[in-house]
């Protein structure tokens, strides 16, 4: 896998419910996944999380859930995104960077693209 910077919005050491309204992300290199460092975001706006995420020099977010207008932003700014996903922390970033996390283990309940889990993600948008 390539280098990457990687960044996932965090709540309770799972990943957020929600991108929009998240108050803390976990960002890392994905060659050293055991390097963690964390962003305080409680209290922005989805844009200003954005701006944040840029001055981190973030290639990647992985969430759960993500508003359109945020998801469009993100590809506006080069970050590419993997939504639909639900997990412990740790065992999203292990899955990552081994590119082991499309399967329906992670996958949001009620995704509507769960029952399309045949080889690659589909709702990988990197």
């Amino acid at each position: 896998m390539n280098e990457k910077i990687i960044s996932i919005p965090i709540h309770n050491n799972r990943i957020s419910p929600l991108f929009d309204v998240a108050g803390k992300f976990v960002i890392l290199d994905s060659s050293q996944p055991e390097v963690k460092s964390y962003i305080d975001t409680t209290g922005l706006s989805g844009m200003s999380i954005i701006e944040k995420l840029k001055e981190h020099q973030v290639s990647t977010v992985i969430c759960s859930a993500i508003s359109k207008i945020y998801a469009r932003a993100l590809r506006r700014n080069n970050i590419g995104l993997v939504y639909g996903i639900i997990g412990s922390i740790d065992e999203i970033i292990d899955a990552y960077c081994n590119n082991k996390l499309c399967g329906s283990h992670f996958a949001m309940p009620g995704c509507r693209h769960k029952k399309r889990f045949r080889g690659e993600c589909p709702y990988w948008d990197v």
